[in-house]
């Protein structure tokens, strides 16, 4: 298998076949098109909990999982490289009856009012946010008991 380096640009295509790609791909701001798949190789799951944790790093990736216990005080978030859409999935723990006190500083939500997220033991609620560089716009694919569980 050879080795492609320097600019493949001008129509020139880069075959993989039968090997991994490792390391970051610079696109220097393009876009990326027909795109069937992306694969998560692994998600970061932490459990939080008390007065005001580190929320999401979320230059670990743009899809994470936080089990959480009561968080008090507000909690933060790692801001991301640039602009993104970024996905939290809640769940509770085995009690259930959990809450987020406050979110991150930047967040903004419609009609400026947090969802309500599920309360039942283990429930589940995903949490979108696009990131423009300063504010994290957010909305709740789950929540008000309507989550999975």
């Amino acid at each position: 298998m050879s080795t492609v380096q320097g600019d493949v640009g001008g129509g020139a295509v880069l075959v993989l076949s039968g090997g991994a790609m490792t390391g970051p791909i610079a696109m220097g701001n393009n876009n990326v098109t027909g795109v069937k798949q992306v694969t998560f190789n692994s998600v970061p799951t932490a459990a939080k909990s008390g007065a005001s944790p580190a929320l999401v790093d979320w230059t670990a990736g743009s899809f994470q999982e936080i089990v959480i216990g009561n968080i008090t005080g507000t909690p933060t978030f790692t801001a991301p490289t640039g602009p993104s859409r970024l996905t939290l999935r809640v769940k509770q723990d085995a009690t259930g009856s959990r809450t987020i006190a406050a979110w991150p500083s930047g967040v903004r939500w419609p009609g400026a009012t947090a969802p309500t997220l599920s309360t039942a033991a283990n429930a589940i609620d995903y949490v979108t946010f696009l990131y423009d560089g300063t504010n994290y716009d957010g909305y709740a694919a789950a929540g008000s008991g309507g989550a999975w569980a």
